[in-house]
């Protein structure tokens, strides 16, 4: 591989960590509001266990107790932040962090273009590979979900509800998620996929009909 395919590789994923950093950095994950107490106390205790070699770190994800608040059950959005926290966050996009916030509402794209055809096979190409003019590639196929979805829960403004719901629906309707040219579904456009398609069922889930709700379910 050559040097150059490795910068623009990293190039692109840094830009990507980049933008996300830029739309969370409204945002306070210390106190992430589905986090129960019990999922921090094990964080702190987990040093002092002896661990068992063929354990890895995703099983052990997977052992580990987390629920959701009481006052949070039946509730969205509550991945992030909550409806109590909007009025707050409004707040800094307006004031404080107004020249960030512009920055993100004008790097979206998804108010300018169609949702990506899921069935279009440059959606599944890599960054290695020739995709035509105008691809758009899996992970920015993600970011603009998540960004539109944030962008409605903060602007309030039913062009970016309208254009999320589309992105979001388009992407439940890929064959599946990842590149064909390594084993499907591994890697890091699928986490991109999952955590933007659970972002947006998160903060639009009250503007949802039952048939998108159940769409997205089954695709998560």
């Amino acid at each position: 591989m050559s040097s150059s395919v490795i910068v623009n590789i990293f190039n692109k994923h840094k830009f990507f960590a980049i933008r996300f950093l830029l739309i969370l950095a409204l945002l306070n994950f210390t106190s992430a509001p589905f986090l129960n107490a019990q999922t921090r106390q094990n964080e702190q205790t987990k040093s002092t266990q002896v661990k068992d070699v063929s354990v890895t770190p995703f099983t052990e994800l997977l052992r580990r107790p987390v629920a959701l608040r009481p006052e949070l059950v039946g509730k969205h959005p509550r991945l992030f932040f909550t409806a109590e926290d909007l009025p707050h966050l409004r707040e800094k996009a307006g004031n404080s962090d107004k020249e960030l916030w512009q920055a993100v509402l004008r790097d979206i794209q998804t108010l300018r273009r169609s949702a990506p055809d899921p069935n279009d096979e440059d959606l599944y190409k890599s960054g290695l590979e020739k995709r035509k003019e105008g691809s758009i590639s899996q992970y920015t196929f993600a970011f603009q979900i998540a960004q539109t979805s944030f962008a409605y829960a903060i602007e309030d403004d039913e062009k970016y509800l309208e254009a999320a719901k589309k992105w979001t629906l388009a992407a439940c309707e890929m064959p599946l998620w990842g590149y064909t040219y390594n084993k499907p579904n591994v890697d890091l456009p699928p986490a991109h996929l999952l955590y933007a398609v659970a972002f947006a069922y998160d903060v639009l889930h009250d503007k949802l009909s039952k048939e998108e709700k159940e769409i997205i379910r089954n695709k998560l």
